[in-house]
C-alpha cells in the first residue's frame, strides 16, 4: 500500500483561530461578507501547526486512518465527477451525476483525511461507522444533501449532520440573518460554504470550475487534494469560530442543543414513501404471503417449509435459490458461499452447473465473457469458484441480450426479485451488497424500492 502525505508547515497563525483569555464577555460581530477583501483565498496551509493531509486510495489503510482521527467534530464533505451528455436531437447538455468518489474529514488535532473511495473494492467500513455514529457529528454546508447521495450511492444511513448555517442562527443571530437574507424559513439554515468562510475566516473559498468540476474518480493530483482538504477543513475552522462568538456574545449552547436544532440524519427509506406513521403500518401486496397475512419479519428466522427452500416452485432459477438458501438459512459468509457455489462444467450432483449453457462466448474452460469489461466479469478463468460480486448480484456480459436478461438477475437479490415472498433480513442484505463497491450503484433501484415499502425491515 502507498500513502500521500502532504505536510506543510507555516509560521503563520490561521485567521479565525480561537481566542481566549479571561476577558469580559462582550458582544462582537464579524465583518459582513461584502467588507471582506477578496483577495485573499481560504487555504488549511495557511494555520498553524499546519494540519497534517492524508490521500489513501486504499481500503485498508482508510480503515486505520479514520480509527486514529480525534474523537469529536469533524468536518464533512465530498466530491464527485459529473458527466455532461447532449440530449438526442437537441442542444441542450444534460449532468449525470456519478456516484461519490472522495470522501474527506477534518477534525480538531490537525489531521485531514481524503479517502478516494471510488478506487477502493467497498467502502471503508471504518468510514462508514463514522458516517453512521450519532455520536459524532460531521459538519458542513447543505449536508444532508450529502447525506442523501451517499444513501443513493453507498447504502449508508449518515446520522448526526450538523448544518453550519443552522449553528450561525444560534451563536451569531445578526450574521445569520444578514447571510440568510430574505429566504423562506425552510431554507434560512441552508448558506453556502464560501459565504460561512468569507463571513467567519475573513478569507475567500475558491471554486474553480477545473477542480470542482474535474475527473475525481482518478489518482487525485496535489491540486485536487488541496482543493478536497481546505473544503473539510474550513468547516471545523468555522464550527470552532462560531463556539467562540457564541461564548463572547453570552449564549451559552450545549452538544445537546445543538444537536437538537442543528443536527439531521437521513431518514430510514421505509419511512420515506408514505405518510403513514412507522415502518410496522407499511403493507405491501408482494410481501404478503401465500396465507394472505401480513408478514413481519420477527417471525421470519423461524419459519419452517417442508421442503427445502432452494427446491420450491416459485419459478426462481435453483441456483439463485440455493444461494439465499446458503446466505439466509446457514448464515455463511460470502467467501463460505464463493467456494460452495462453486462452477462445475461436468454437471457434478449439487454445484451450479453451465454445462447445457448456450450463450456464445461461453466455453467449459471458463473464458471470460467479455474481454472488454473486467467489472462485470464473473468468471475467473482457471477457477472453479465465484466471483463475491457473482454471488450477490451477479452480472454476466455476453453478446446476446437474452442471456444477459436471463442471468443478469444475480443469485442472492435475483432470487429476492424473483420471489417477493422470501423472508430477508434488509439489514444484512444491505452489508452483503456494500461488500461490493459497484454492486449498489448497480442495484440500488431495486434496493431502495422494496426497503421504502419495508421488506425485510423488522417491527
Amino acid at each position: 500500500m502507498t500513502t500521500e502525505h502532504i505536510v506543510r508547515t507555516s509560521s503563520r497563525s490561521g485567521p479565525g483561530a480561537s481566542t481566549t483569555g479571561t476577558n469580559a464577555r462582550r458582544k462582537e460581530t464579524p465583518p459582513k461578507a461584502s467588507e471582506v477583501s477578496a483577495g485573499s483565498s481560504y487555504s488549511y496551509k495557511d494555520y498553524n501547526p499546519t494540519p497534517t493531509v492524508v490521500y489513501t486510495r486504499h481500503e485498508e489503510e482508510a480503515n486505520e486512518l479514520v480509527a486514529s482521527l480525534k474523537k469529536g467534530p469533524l468536518g464533512f464533505d465530498m466530491e464527485w465527477r459529473v458527466l455532461w451528455t447532449r440530449k438526442a436531437n437537441s442542444a441542450q447538455s444534460v449532468a449525470q451525476d456519478r456516484r461519490v468518489a472522495v470522501v474527506q474529514l477534518a477534525d480538531t488535532g490537525g489531521m485531514i483525511l481524503v479517502i478516494q473511495v471510488f478506487a477502493m473494492s467497498r467502502f471503508p467500513k471504518k468510514l462508514q461507522e463514522v458516517i453512521e455514529d450519532p455520536r459524532i457529528p460531521k459538519l458542513g454546508a447543505n449536508i444532508l444533501n450529502d447525506g442523501n447521495k451517499l444513501l443513493d450511492d453507498y447504502g449508508i444511513l449518515a446520522k448526526n449532520l450538523l448544518e453550519l448555517g443552522a449553528l450561525v442562527h444560534m451563536a451569531d443571530p445578526a450574521g445569520g440573518e444578514f447571510l440568510a437574507g430574505s429566504r423562506s424559513p425552510q431554507w434560512k439554515n441552508i448558506i453556502a460554504l464560501g459565504k460561512l468562510v468569507a463571513q467567519y475566516c475573513q478569507k475567500t473559498l475558491e471554486k474553480p470550475k477545473h477542480l470542482r468540476m474535474g475527473n475525481w474518480e482518478a489518482e487525485l493530483n496535489v491540486a485536487q487534494v488541496d482543493y478536497a482538504a481546505s473544503d473539510a477543513h474550513c468547516a471545523v475552522k468555522i464550527y470552532d469560530r462560531l463556539l467562540d462568538l457564541a461564548n463572547l456574545n453570552g449564549i451559552h449552547l450545549t452538544n445537546e442543543t445543538i444537536q437538537k436544532r442543528c443536527s439531521s440524519s437521513v431518514p430510514h427509506p421505509c419511512r420515506k414513501l408514505s405518510k403513514l406513521p412507522s415502518c410496522s403500518d407499511v403493507q405491501m401486496e408482494e410481501s404478503r404471503p401465500i396465507t394472505g397475512q401480513v408478514r413481519r419479519f420477527a417471525t421470519m428466522p423461524n419459519m419452517v417449509t417442508s421442503t427445502p427452500v432452494y427446491a420450491s416452485g416459485s419459478g426462481t432459477r435453483p441456483q439463485h435459490l440455493r444461494a439465499y438458501h446458503l446466505w439466509y438459512k446457514e448464515e455463511m459468509s460470502l467467501e463460505q458461499m464463493c467456494n460452495k457455489l462453486r462452477l462445475n462444467t461436468n454437471g457434478n450432483t449439487g454445484t451450479v452447473s453451465l454445462e447445457n449453457s448456450t450463450a456464445p462466448g461461453l466455453s467449459t474452460g471458463l473464458e471470460p465473457l467479455d474481454d472488454g469489461d473486467e467489472d462485470k466479469q464473473t468468471m475467473i478463468a482457471g477457477s472453479n469458484s465465484l466471483k463475491p460480486s457473482t454471488v450477490m448480484c451477479a452480472t454476466f456480459t455476453a453478446s446476446h441480450e437474452l442471456w444477459c436478461t436471463e442471468l443478469d438477475r444475480g443469485y442472492v437479490i435475483g432470487a429476492l426479485q424473483t420471489d417477493a415472498k422470501l423472508p430477508f433480513d434488509m439489514d444484512k442484505l444491505r452489508v452483503l451488497v456494500q461488500m461490493d463497491g459497484s454492486s449498489w450503484e448497480r442495484h440500488h433501484d431495486w434496493l431502495l424500492r422494496v426497503w421504502r415499502e419495508g421488506r425485510g425491515v423488522a417491527y
